[in-house]
């Protein structure tokens, strides 16, 4: 997760979202939600106090969608338990979707190319691409040496999780205890936490659509002409702002007091 949401970061930065990626952007946008995906189910199959509480919200938000979020609670099916259906959306949905989507975000960095350094190719002649610029900048890098370094570092952390898996137990938390609840979301869903506080559980669903609706126009509200930091400050100092007021929420969740979210848990 870590590592998605800094490369993303360093597209936005970058300016590497601008046509013709615009594609490639809402690709990776999607690329996250899987992410998230995997590590909500992931985080549900641990079967512990945390998962118990984030199936009780899964459900709570299936019902807040209504008819089409019936997949994501009890009354879909009596053949198949929901935690079943997590499962196999975290180990066979989840994984092909992201292998799709990968095949697809490669497809177009390998079509359009690494994009160019930002403000550099304001000192290139028109007709020269900002693509252009950039191998002729940097020189011309093959695609298969991209895939092999992406391979290579693929592989040394795949090393390091599996070694840390066999040296450090897993961390499982409490057993389910159906009372108050008593454990709070990983680091990455703690602003979603506290607005939950504020607002509810809507927020839950609101928030994060608000969220993607945003990072999907990006390519589309940004209309400077270059991929300059300078000609861009105002989108580069909003997306700032963004951040620290999540990390501020995140902070403020984590100093906070478990609550209650969920009607009804102690009858569960």
């Amino acid at each position: 997760m870590a590592t998605v949401l800094l490369h993303m970061g360093r597209v936005f930065v970058t300016g590497s979202y601008k046509r013709p990626r615009e594609a490639n952007w809402l690709i990776g946008l999607g690329l996250l939600a899987v992410t998230l995906g995997l590590l909500f189910t992931g985080t549900v199959l641990k079967w512990d106090q945390e998962g118990w509480e984030a199936l009780l919200h899964n459900e709570e938000i299936g019902k807040l969608l209504g008819g089409v979020g019936v997949w994501f609670t009890t009354e879909f099916t009596t053949s198949t338990p929901i935690l079943q259906r997590l499962f196999i959306a975290h180990v066979a949905i989840l994984p092909l979707l992201l292998i799709g989507l990968m095949a697809a975000h490669f497809y177009l960095i390998k079509h359009h190319g690494i994009s160019s350094v930002p403000g550099r190719e304001e000192q290139r002649p028109q007709q020269v691409t900002d693509t252009q610029a950039a191998i002729r900048s940097e020189g011309h890098v093959p695609f298969t040496n991209h895939m092999l370094h992406i391979a290579g570092w693929g592989l040394l952390l795949t090393a390091g999780g599996s070694l840390l898996a066999l040296l450090i137990s897993a961390p499982l938390g409490d057993v389910i205890d159906p009372g108050e609840e008593k454990t709070k979301p990983l680091w990455m869903f703690l602003p979603l936490y506290q607005l939950e506080d504020w607002i509810g559980i809507r927020a839950l669903l609101w928030a994060p659509i608000a969220g993607v609706i945003g990072l999907a126009a990006v390519p589309f509200i940004d209309r400077f002409g270059s991929s300059s930091l300078r000609r861009r400050w105002i989108l580069i100092a909003a997306a700032v702002l963004v951040i620290a007021v999540m990390a501020a929420l995140a902070i403020y969740a984590q100093g906070s007091t478990p609550a209650e979210h969920v009607p009804g848990m102690e009858g569960e």
